[in-house]
């Protein structure tokens, strides 16, 4: 029988990670690693820092999922600013056509 495995991540993908800065980097790794957010989950300061970092990470990214995964964390972190969920933080405030 076959064991599962542990997948790491589509290897396509690798070399467009590196398109962020370094500093951009380590300040992901600081935002989601240490656990700050979970830590004090009501702390604005924690997301205000969270939601600028994931907001730079989507804007550096070149694949469609770390786009998508980035706006994800930055909009949960303005739903505990603004009091609402990320759906909603995540749905425009006007229409677009």
């Amino acid at each position: 029988m076959a064991t599962a495995q542990k997948v790491r991540g589509c290897r396509r993908c690798q070399p467009k990670a590196a398109t962020a800065s370094p500093a951009i980097r380590t300040a992901t790794a600081r935002a989601s690693s240490t656990g700050r957010a979970a830590a004090a989950p009501d702390d604005t300061a924690v997301h205000t820092a969270r939601a600028e970092v994931y907001a730079l990470r989507a804007a550096q990214e070149r694949s469609t999922m770390s786009t998508g995964i980035f706006t994800w964390a930055e909009a949960e972190s303005r739903a505990v600013l603004a009091g609402t969920d990320a759906m909603t933080e995540l749905t425009p405030a006007t229409p677009t056509r």
